[in-house]
């Protein structure tokens, strides 16, 4: 049986009619600190984010350690 790891290696990105699901990058930065340092969208799952570098930092260990199994959900009509 094939690996789910070699799975998400050979299809970096899978797409929907409305959806990217893809690896997390730096550029997501300035986009996921706008919702991850709103108290009312972090309450009940993470630290709320006090600047972009701690959210470039919080991306750098959490999705870049780890690219084949972390990914975000984009909305293709906004990004």
């Amino acid at each position: 049986m094939e690996s789910i790891f070699l799975k998400l290696a050979q299809y970096p990105i899978v797409e929907t009619e409305r959806l990217l699901l893809r690896p997390v990058t730096l550029d997501d930065a300035e986009e996921m600190f706008d919702y991850a340092s709103d108290i009312e969208n972090t309450r009940y799952t993470f630290p709320t984010n006090q600047s972009l570098e701690e959210t470039q930092n919080n991306i750098a260990q959490f999705y870049l350690a780890n690219p084949l199994g972390r990914w975000g959900i984009e909305l293709k009509s906004n990004g």
